[in-house]
């Protein structure tokens, strides 16, 4: 599944999304941490949902009930990125392998899982993972510090 943020192409493996739904069903947060657009139900849960573009410093944030919540699974917990466009697929068959290099990406050094080129278009499928727990740290992170700095 692909999408674009300017001039920046993304990429998440097909395997760890587990739904996709209208951002206008997006509920904002009060005081949250930059890059955090929200949450969202889904399939009976509140999911947290990320703007990725925001927390890159690619584009300005999604207008509120714009783009589409791309939910995505790691192991049981589960978590949003918000996009403006509707997703695409593009056939595995489509896809090759791209080298990383370190420092062509600038920004994104650090965040790249993995790199695969469609035509002359290089896909990024970053860590999303790393990056939902330096926006939202693990709540045993938080009841560390909390212990931390009693």
């Amino acid at each position: 599944m692909t999408f674009r943020y300017g001039d920046f192409g993304f990429g998440v493996r097909v395997e760890e999304v587990a739904g996709m739904i209208e951002a206008d069903r997006l509920a904002p947060l009060p005081r949250h941490a930059g890059g955090l657009a929200g949450v969202v139900a889904f399939r009976g849960e509140m999911i947290p949902v990320l703007h990725l573009a925001s927390y890159l410093g690619l584009e300005a944030p999604v207008p509120p009930g714009a783009g589409y919540a791309i939910i995505l699974s790691r192991g049981a917990e589960r978590f949003a990125i918000l996009v403006q466009d509707l997703p695409r697929l593009i056939p595995a068959r489509e896809l090759h392998p791209a080298e990383i290099t370190a420092g062509a990406d600038g920004e994104l050094d650090g965040l790249i899982e993995s790199v695969f080129q469609a035509g002359e278009a290089p896909f990024h499928c970053l860590d999303y993972g790393r990056i939902l727990d330096s926006i939202v740290p693990p709540a045993k992170t938080a009841v560390a510090s909390r212990a931390a700095r009693a």
